[in-house]
């Protein structure tokens, strides 16, 4: 089974619960492809081998992905077997894509990729 793209930098967006949209030129090398990766590490969208063309994704932010956990721990009280052994917090859970893209965002920084065609 071939696999399109980097597996490191896959599992740095799994890591990192990010988006990854790779632009490049098309060529004769295989893993010089535009794509777009979700954060499971699946690829949403990629280019054609040795074409040009443009790429496109449709991205729901709402979709049930894997939670994160972020940096605000809440304390554990340690139970059953070698309690001294367990840890006493645990980070918080979230599930918070759509908030967290939305947030990030910068409008202003975007632009037209192409102009529009007049309507006949």
């Amino acid at each position: 089974m071939y696999v399109i793209g980097n597996l490191r930098e896959r599992d740095g967006d799994m890591d990192a619960q990010v988006f990854q949209l790779q632009a490049t030129h098309s060529g004769t090398e295989v893993l010089h492809r535009s794509m777009v990766i979700e954060p499971t590490g699946v690829i949403a969208a990629s280019s054609q081998y040795m074409s040009n063309g443009l790429v496109t994704a449709v991205i729901d932010l709402d979709k049930d992905r894997p939670r994160r956990y972020v940096r605000n721990f809440k304390p554990h009280t340690p139970a059953g077997y070698l309690p001294e052994y367990q840890p006493t917090e645990f980070p918080e859970e979230c599930n918070d894509m759509k908030e967290t893209v939305l947030r990030q965002r910068r409008p202003e920084l975007y632009q037209v990729l192409a102009p529009e065609k007049p309507k006949k």
